[in-house]
């Protein structure tokens, strides 16, 4: 489910990540990363939502890589301390940037900025093609008009845009219907995002993890769709190939959780400390006080290469999936030898 917080993270993404990229000398020198400015709260009288920790951050990150792509998202990155100025940076240093936003703000004249100044993907949540379904998952009412207003913005700006749906048990029942809303919009990129247990949401859980069945038929219903409609639909979040197959759904590339740093989504918050993907609760270690080399090749770090979960050990195809998203574990407190905790919400309420 979306936060309310608006902390800002920095993200990496390797070479087979979501955003290509590629690496070259020790360790990290080309790559694309991400900056997610999330919250306006204040810690010990520091704000986590300040643009001279953005920036700072980001000139070390630049200095420790040759960088390709910014991804800017959230919380809000729109509401960020001068957003403007921080896409700007990453701009004249030749970095392409794309943002995920809630599209909540539906401001043209902002909209309008951030196009001239190249953004060239922007990212926005439609979760149902019905009004109180979405705006209940987003917990805000009047979000999908709001919604539908940004992507109006955009298409008159020539935007590119990408949709995401987080799938859950309210909304993967009409998953198609929403589908041909969104092609009857002009849409023609989808990400698909299976609900990751953790954070809040592990409170909802029940509420909030469709059965196995209904996880199926959703993503049938979409492999279908992207057939008969011929949209590009994909699936970004891993799933453990013993609950789905993504041969059964040829039409959806779906990505898997590396182990291997070189294709890990490394985030950054603006204070410069960095966890493993922006699912992962560990704080690794700080880049202003450790060097980016080190802490990519500490312990922990090469660990999730060498933990093999006991679940998975006779797995034949463990490392097409390495046990599904193991962050989640970590949400859930079991950590690195446990697999996604998807699997035991299966087992457990299926009886296998």
């Amino acid at each position: 489910m979306p936060r309310d917080d608006q902390e800002i993270h920095l993200t990496h993404f390797f070479k087979g990540g979501i955003i290509s990229g590629k690496t070259h000398k020790p360790p990290l020198r080309k790559g694309a990363f991400g900056i997610f400015p999330l919250s306006q709260r204040e810690t010990n009288g520091v704000s986590l939502n300040s643009y001279s920790s953005a920036l700072r951050t980001l000139k070390k990150i630049f200095s420790s890589a040759n960088v390709e792509s910014i991804t800017f998202t959230g919380g809000e990155p729109l509401l960020a301390e001068r957003f403007s100025e921080l896409i700007l940076f990453c701009r004249m240093k030749k970095a392409s940037v794309s943002i995920i936003t809630n599209g909540i703000s539906d401001k043209p004249n902002q909209y309008k900025e951030l196009v001239s100044l190249g953004v060239s993907i922007f990212t926005l949540p439609l979760h149902s093609y019905l009004s109180d379904v979405h705006d209940y998952m987003v917990r805000k009412k009047g979000a999908l008009e709001r919604v539908l207003n940004s992507i109006k913005t955009l298409q008159t700006l020539n935007a590119s845009i990408i949709i995401d749906i987080v799938l859950t048990k309210i909304n993967i029942g009409h998953l198609r219907q929403t589908i041909e809303y969104l092609q009857s919009l002009g849409i023609n990129g989808i990400m698909l995002t299976r609900y990751n247990i953790g954070g809040e949401g592990l409170k909802h859980s029940n509420e909030l993890i469709p059965s196995l069945e209904e996880l199926k038929a959703g993503f049938s219903a979409a492999n279908q769709a992207a057939k008969d409609l011929k949209m590009n639909i994909t699936s970004n979040v891993c799933t453990p190939l013993c609950i789905l197959n993504p041969n059964d759904y040829d039409t959806i590339p779906t990505f898997a959780c590396a182990a291997d740093i070189k294709r890990m989504p490394v985030t950054f918050d603006i204070k410069g400390n960095m966890r493993i993907c922006n699912h992962s609760p560990r704080v690794i270690g700080n880049i202003f006080e450790e060097k980016l080399g080190k802490l990519l090749n500490n312990d922990y770090v090469r660990s999730w290469k060498e933990i093999k979960p006991e679940y998975c050990m006779n797995c034949e195809i463990y490392y097409d999936c390495n046990g599904g998203c193991r962050a989640a574990s970590e949400q859930t407190g079991k950590g690195l030898s446990a697999p996604d905790p998807i699997i035991e919400h299966y087992l457990k309420n299926l009886n296998y």
